[in-house]
């Protein structure tokens, strides 16, 4: 009796447990039907598997065993609905319930940043990671792990509410502090390693040199200015970095890349001298100059006075950064770390070509450009300005500003007077289109001019051609002179030149210096007659 009750319990064993859940062993039966394939589930149940998940299987045919999950027990014509794809992905589930029991590693895809982690993808089931188990030390940009492949470990598993939290911390921290203690154990400053930059920020890149991520500030990528660091570094590249800094109390490492190469400023002097020509970028323009680029980290300075022949330029005008020129370097500070150089060097000296083409006494025609006090500026073609002082302006009149003459603009013609190329200087003047109306009054000459009025201590006197002139009190007579009251308008009044001066247009007499001449004649006559028997009463009377 008891052994007819064990084989009865065996053959109840065997058969399949039916419902709702379940995954069994099935064979087909017919793969003919409209319905979908028809399979026996066991206990002479047969159910049916649609059509539409054969794809998954890559085909069926009678007489073949595949394990299906039962969706329902009477969903399709009162048969069984059975579903291939939920019994793989049940599965699937049970597997990583199993390696969640056990601690296994495992390789999950990163799909999606979502608030608070990612999302992730662990044999095609999604599973949830939070931000601080993503990776370590934790990732600085989480965007760039999308659709990384990385190994974790399940933190958290509850498959009715399908609730799956996954670590990739939990796999790398120990490791990462284990390699951590060895780096610091065998790391130097002045160290030169090899790293892999794996992070980049607007500051420079995160470069990791085997156990540890150090900084590589944007200022020690290169001896030259690096605008944006991702314009010389890229995620994943090797590079070598020297370390040029240590601290383990707040575990950090500082990197340079740039010191894995020599200073430019460590050859200058074998690669640039003073009247060499030099190609060079325009890296930064100032109000009084730009700064030009000839090499990485090698940089000198283009003043505004270097830039163009031309005067009163704004360097912002002639000049863009990231421009080419070519440059002369004028001097060479190798201590201080400065070059000088110039751009104008390097073209025709224009003040050379003119003084070549052009000479003194040449009447050009003129605009003028801009007044100041002592006179006016004027443009003499070919890019050139010349310059007219205010006592260039009249020979007769005093002009104490341009600007009673003339304005911005304003044209007019000029004589050449003097040209001088190395000065960068042209002297330009009005009066001397016209004759000198002085020419006549060189000092000693007598001249007889016609009285206008009388100050408190000169007489006004009009010569010819329109000149005026003067006799101070002191040189009325060789008494001292107390007024000028035996002076008045329209008397002739003869005097010599003592002075002239051109810059006020006056003519200044003596009469006393004219008397003094006609005494010296007549006592000269005198002398000269002595032998002859004359008497200086003689020499008078025939005055």
């Amino acid at each position: 009796m008891s052994e007819m009750k064990n084989l009865m319990d065996e053959v109840v064993n065997a058969i399949p447990a039916l419902e709702r859940g379940s995954i069994v062993k099935g064979t087909v039966l017919d793969v003919s039907m409209d319905i979908g394939v028809l399979m026996d589930i066991g206990a002479k149940v047969e159910g049916v598997l649609p059509h539409s998940e054969i794809s998954e299987i890559g085909g069926v045919s009678v007489g073949q065993d595949i394990e299906v999950y039962i969706c329902d027990m009477s969903g399709t014509d009162g048969h069984p609905t059975l579903s291939y794809t939920k019994a793989q992905k049940y599965k699937d589930v049970h597997e990583l319930e199993k390696a969640f029991e056990a601690g296994e590693v495992l390789e999950a895809v990163i799909t999606e940043k979502i608030k608070g982690g990612v999302k992730a993808t662990i044999k095609g089931i999604t599973a949830f990671m939070p931000n601080s188990q993503i990776g370590y030390p934790p990732v600085k940009n989480i965007a760039d792990t999308i659709g990384k492949t990385v190994p974790v470990k399940i933190k958290k598993f509850n498959k009715k509410k399908n609730d799956i939290v996954i670590s990739w911390r939990d796999v790398v921290e120990e490791d990462y502090k284990k390699n951590q203690e060895k780096f610091w154990d065998d790391v130097r400053e002045g160290d030169v390693r090899e790293g892999v930059v794996k992070g980049i920020t607007k500051f420079g890149a995160f470069v990791d040199i085997g156990g540890f991520e150090g900084l590589l500030h944007i200022k020690d990528i290169s001896w030259g200015r690096t605008e944006n660091v991702s314009d010389e570094l890229e995620l994943g590249q090797k590079i070598n970095v020297k370390v040029t800094k240590l601290n383990k109390t707040k575990n950090r490492v500082s990197l340079s890349l740039k010191e894995t190469t020599p200073h430019p400023w460590d050859s200058v002097n074998e690669k640039y001298t003073v009247g060499s020509i030099h190609k060079g970028t325009v890296k930064g323009i100032l109000e009084y100059g730009a700064f030009v680029e000839l090499a990485p980290g090698l940089e000198g300075l283009l003043h505004v006075s270097e830039i163009s022949w031309a005067r009163n330029i704004k360097p912002a005008d002639l000049l863009k950064p990231g421009q080419e020129v070519e440059v002369m370097v004028l001097s060479i500070d190798s201590e201080g770390k400065r070059i000088s150089l110039s751009l104008k060097n390097t073209q025709e000296n224009p003040w050379i070509a003119y003084a070549q083409k052009h000479s003194a006494g040449e009447v050009l025609d003129c605009k003028v450009t801009h007044i100041v006090k002592n006179g006016m500026a004027v443009s003499v073609g070919e890019g050139i300005e010349g310059f007219i002082l205010l006592k260039d302006f009249s020979w007769k009149e005093r002009v104490s500003s341009a600007a009673d003459m003339f304005s911005e603009g304003s044209e007019l013609k000029a004589k050449i007077l003097e040209i001088r190329p190395d000065d960068q200087k042209i002297y330009l003047g009005i009066k001397q289109l016209e004759e000198n109306p002085f020419k006549d009054y060189a000092s000693g000459s007598v001249i007889t001019g016609t009285v206008t009025g009388t100050t408190k201590d000169r007489i006004l006197v009009d010569l010819k051609d329109g000149i005026k002139g003067f006799i101070h009190i002191s040189q009325v007579a060789h008494e001292k002179t107390e007024n000028l009251d035996g002076f008045s308008a329209g008397q002739e009044i003869t005097g010599m030149v003592v002075k002239v001066n051109e810059n006020t247009g006056q003519v200044e007499l003596s009469i006393k210096e004219l008397e003094k001449q006609k005494e010296n004649e007549t006592m000269q006559q005198y002398y000269s007659t002595e032998s002859t028997g004359f008497s200086i009463g003689d020499i008078l009377k025939k005055e």
